[in-house]
Parts: structure tokens; sequence; C-alpha cells
């Protein structure tokens, strides 16, 4: 069971009734390839199943983040910053600039694409989140739910380890819109 975490819109003219005014939380897990590969020699992964399953999370998260990040708005966002920004700093700075009230970050993506291109306050700090999230990101991968609760469970018989793990990787919060098919799975 994970309970449902909801973000409320504030802009436009929201209806606090109607699904589709809120956003649901998701949270992702990054870890650096280095810490996770050293967990799953721990785990007693052979060199070559820890190798082979950090390639297939590597494949992961370019697939999901990399796809994110061509959106329009992640192209927006490419021509702002340094070349070879890792796809993860990208849609990460994002997720995290709709925090920054004072800004009144616009949901919609054509008014997104504009604010990203003509102000300047907003592009100036999108430029610095995205800096600083791609130095610390510069080696992480993102951990697919599934590879992330294997991992727990494997560790639920080791405190140590575990405490270990859970202060290698980093939660990030992310905004996603609540589709209709979600808004009913939820018999909202």
């Amino acid at each position: 069971f994970a309970p449902v975490k909801l973000r409320f819109s504030l802009y436009g003219k929201p209806n606090i009734t109607s699904c589709r005014s809120w956003q649901e939380v998701r949270l992702v897990h990054t870890i650096t390839q280095e810490k996770l590969r050293t967990l799953l020699h721990v785990l007693g992964y052979s060199e070559d199943a820890a190798e082979g399953t950090i390639s297939q999370v590597q494949g992961w998260t370019d697939a999901t983040f990399c796809a994110m990040a061509n959106t329009t708005i992640g192209l927006e966002v490419q021509q702002q910053v340094a070349a070879n920004t890792s796809c993860l700093a990208i849609t990460f700075s994002l997720s995290e600039l709709v925090n920054h009230l004072d800004l009144g970050v616009p949901f919609a993506s054509h008014n997104m694409r504009m604010r990203i291109r003509k102000d300047t306050k907003l592009s100036d700090r999108l430029r610095l989140i995205t800096e600083r999230l791609n130095r610390e990101l510069e080696t992480s991968v993102a951990l697919p739910r599934d590879v992330y609760r294997q991992v727990r469970h494997q560790l639920r018989d080791v405190p140590d380890l575990e405490a270990d793990f859970l202060h290698s990787v980093q939660t990030h919060l992310f905004p996603v819109s609540i589709t209709k098919e979600r808004c009913d799975d939820l018999e909202w």
C-alpha cells in the first residue's frame, strides 16, 4: 500500500473538488552507480550480475528521464544550460522549480516555454538549480520502483546495511499531472 501524495495547483482558477486541479507527487530515488555497485556486491551479486543490474538501471534512467528532457519544455531548458547536462538534472530542475512560488511557474507548456525564454529571473534560477543538480547527480541513476523495493526487501534483515543504503539514496519529489484514468482509479 502506497499512500497517494497530492499537491494542489494554485494557478489559474483551480477547483478544489476537481481531481484534475491536483498533482500527484511521486518519489524518485537516485544513487551513485559506485554506491549501487558496492551494495550489490555486499548482497552477493557477482561482478557480471552487478554490472548487468547497473546497466539495466542506467538504461531505464536514460529512457525515462531523457524522454522527459526531450519534451518541448525540456528542449527549451537545454538551450539555457551547459551542453551535456544530464537528463536527470534537467527533469529534476523543472520539478524543483515549480516549488519556487515567488516565480509563479505556469503549468501550461506554452507559457512555461515562453517564461524560460523571456523571463531572466526564472531562467537564471533554472540554470542555477540545473547546474547544482547536474553536479550532485553526475554519476547517479534513478532506481525503478521494483528495484528499490527489491533492494529494501533484501536488506530488511541487515539493519546497518539498510541504514547505509537509505543514507546513500537521494529522494526527489516529482509532481505529475493526474490523468482522468488515475482520477477514476482513485474514485474521486
